[in-house]
């Protein structure tokens, strides 16, 4: 995953294997950082497979802090 804040750049790796999932309608939430969206800074996030292993996420959920 490559998280863009508008200012900065930082490349994630989720280990499939590391993330419990239990049953077919549940999962795992990973804590992917804490960022600063500031407006009008193209922040974006981005999720790519890693090869042939599938989508590590199906899911991005945006939480606020203030």
């Amino acid at each position: 995953m490559t998280i863009n804040d508008g200012k900065n750049v930082v490349n994630k790796t989720i280990i499939p294997y590391e993330v419990i999932v239990i049953g077919q309608t549940t999962g795992e939430w990973v804590s992917l950082g804490s960022y600063e969206l500031s407006e009008g800074k193209n922040a974006f996030v981005t999720i790519a497979s890693g090869g042939n292993k599938g989508v590590p996420a199906d899911a991005l959920i945006l939480v606020p802090t203030k």
